[in-house]
Order: structure tokens, then sequence, then C-alpha cells
């Protein structure tokens, strides 16, 4: 597999065996959209008006799309109102140790997916210019990075190394990657291909491209179907 980006050029050699003219070859090519050129048009027609609509917050499932929302400066209004809601709601959540529950007065035990996509959307929201609640980072930091030095990969429970994949990327996007977790979720076989693409980003983001695209199999874009319970996804949200 190649990257190449906007505007490079490669060469591509291919070496044939057999009778001259019998040969074929195939080259198969992938992008993601840039948000460029009427792009944002396509996403705004994508996302459900409902999102930003939304007045209440009581999962958290809603909070990190809202961020992205675009659209005129009614639509503006409203999801910045929402935002500012659910960073609200989101800090109400956080536990003395640190993690987050999935509902309200639900605080006998964090959510592990939950956790790192509520400290996914604080940290998109902070560099958006939102205010988040004085401590609510460096809790969640230390939660997290416990969370990642502690946990061990069990065959039985495949979909849990995406649970710490995903912990390990928003600790890269928190500026505090666990490299040590990294690599030794980096070595193990088998997991889930979520789990695979997320700690690719999460080596992406700490400045180390050759191990993000060692992870990454562009032939395969979908996901386990079986995992999907776990984090909250489904056919259409994978």
């Amino acid at each position: 597999m190649r990257i190449v980006k906007a505007g490079e050029k490669i060469d591509l050699p291919s070496h044939h065996s057999g009778i001259e003219g019998t040969n074929s070859a195939n080259v198969e090519v992938s992008a993601l959209p840039s948000g460029k050129s009427g792009e944002t048009t396509l996403i705004s027609d994508r996302l459900s008006a409902r999102l930003y609509r939304a007045d209440y917050f009581g999962c958290l499932s809603a909070d990190l799309p809202e961020r992205y929302v675009p659209g005129d400066a009614k639509v503006v209004e409203a999801s910045a109102k929402n935002v500012q809601q659910a960073i609200h709601q989101i800090n109400s959540r956080q536990m003395t140790g640190g993690g987050l529950a999935l509902w309200p007065g639900a605080a006998y035990q964090p959510d592990m997916w939950v956790t790192s996509y509520a400290g996914h959307f604080m940290i998109e929201a902070s560099r958006k210019g939102y205010n988040i609640p004085s401590g609510f980072m460096n809790r969640w930091t230390t939660f997290q990075r416990k969370e990642a030095q502690s946990w061990r990969y069990d065959a039985n429970f495949k979909q849990t190394a995406t649970v710490q994949a995903y912990r390990l990327y928003t600790l890269a996007l928190a500026g505090a990657p666990e490299r040590g977790a990294m690599n030794r979720l980096r070595e193990t076989k088998d997991i889930p291909r979520l789990a695979g693409w997320m700690l690719a980003g999460a080596y992406a983001i700490t400045g180390r491209p050759e191990a993000a695209t060692e992870l990454i199999d562009v032939r395969t874009l979908t996901t386990e179907e079986e995992y999907y319970g776990y984090w909250y996804g489904g056919g259409c949200r994978r």
C-alpha cells in the first residue's frame, strides 16, 4: 500500500511473469474527502436536522457529531447552544476517579467507551474555542492512562481491544500518548479491524506514520458485526 499526498506523483513498477501479452494488473485507489469544493454541503445534507434541534442530552451519543454541524447562522447558533449544554452535562457526569457514566445518576461505575467518547468531544470542543471546566481534562487523562496501562488482551473478549484502541487514540489527541500500551496493542494479533484503525490514528498523531500504515488494510473497509453493540454501533454507524 502507498499513501500519496495531494499533488504528488508516484511510479508503481510492475514486474510481469509468463508470456508477454497475457498479463494483467489491477490498481485500487481510495481517498477520504478533504472537506473542500462543496463537500461541506454534502456533509450538511447527511446530518439530520434533528441533531442540532435536540434539547436533551441524556445520552452522550449526539454530542460529538453536534460539534461538526455546518449551516446558516441559526443552525450554528443552535449547535453552539447544544455544545455548551453538552459540556455541562459531560462535566456533571465525571466521577471522582475521572471516568464518566453513560446516563445521569449511573455513578456506580464508569462506561469505558463513553469515557473516551466524552473526552474526545471535550478535546474537539476546546479546539473550537469552547471553555472546558477546570480540572476535567486532568482527571480524565489520569483515568485514561491508568486504564490503558492496566489493560491486557484476552482472546475471549476481543472487543475490549477496540475499547483500548479508542482510549489510546483519544489520549494521543489530548497530547498525552501512552506509548507503551500502544506498542503492546500493536503487537497483539487478530484484533478487530476498528481497533487497528484507531490504533493507526494514534500512531499517526504521535508522528509514527510508518507504524500507522502497517496497521491499515484498505482491502476491507467494514467492521465485524458481532462487535457493534460493544461501542453502540450498528450497520449504519460502524
